[in-house]
């Protein structure tokens, strides 16, 4: 099995990345730079060291924590049976299918296929429908839920999140959507990704930001090229969950 490596737990992170944030950290002249971390710390004056750090995390799995609203099959589904899949138009078309097996009276009425629906989406106020197929997003470390959890609300707030999206605010809301939302439960699904699979965005200022114990400046959101398999999904976070953030307690029922 794959390493996993939690930000938010330095007795996760194997010993020669604890030795390469502590000399970066304590190279920093500027204590400006703990209000910003990702404007001082990332590529453009931290190439070699971000690049390093990729390298002895190459065996590695990073936590992060993918937000979704689902519906009671799906969550058990990953829970018992399923891998958490990257996007693409099958999956988009599996989802749609089965919340009509499942749910037949949300579907009655317009849009019975679902058609409106897949097009509403993903994340279609972005530009484009397909900015987010071949990739998995998610948020690290989990501390960011004591702090600011706002970006992710649209999320939980409709079934389908970036999977669907949905209409454009001007526009009249999807009747399924809006029935399928009422049958579904926010979640928020801890995953370990391995991290020669994720994109660009600067790892070193997370982790810097937490051996300095930075106070919600270092969290950010990656996204993966690679299906979660079964065993790297560590937990499914339900509002009934304890682990269910204080920030998000709107969500509880």
């Amino acid at each position: 099995m794959d390493v996993v490596v939690d930000i938010d737990d330095p007795d996760s992170w194997p010993p020669e990345v604890t030795r390469l944030v502590k000399s970066v950290v304590e190279g920093m002249t500027d204590p400006d730079w703990r209000d910003y971390p990702y404007d001082h710390l990332g590529w453009a004056h931290f190439e070699e060291e971000e690049w390093h750090l990729r390298e002895l995390l190459t065996d590695c799995r990073l936590v992060g924590y993918h937000a979704a609203r689902l519906l009671p099959h799906e969550i058990a589904q990953i829970r018992e049976v399923t891998d958490l899949e990257v996007l693409t138009e099958e999956l988009r078309l599996r989802k749609v299918s089965e919340a009509r097996s499942h749910h037949p009276d949300a579907f009655a009425g317009d849009d019975p296929d679902g058609a409106l629906l897949l097009r509403s989406g993903p994340n279609d106020w972005q530009g484009t429908a397909d900015v987010r197929l071949g990739y998995l997003d998610f948020v690290a470390p989990f501390t960011m839920f004591d702090h600011d959890a706002r970006g992710l609300m649209n999320l939980l707030d409709t079934w389908g999140g970036e999977t669907l999206g949905w209409l454009r605010r001007e526009m009249r809301p999807n009747p399924i959507s809006m029935k399928l939302t009422v049958l579904s439960e926010p979640t928020i699904i801890e995953l370990a990704a391995r991290v020669p699979t994720l994109n660009l965005t600067p790892l070193l200022p997370a982790f810097a930001g937490r051996l300095e114990e930075v106070p919600g400046s270092y969290w950010h959101q990656w996204r993966t090229t690679e299906t979660i398999p079964p065993r790297y999904v560590l937990d499914i976070i339900t509002p009934a969950s304890a682990r269910w953030p204080t920030t998000l307690d709107r969500y509880r029922k």
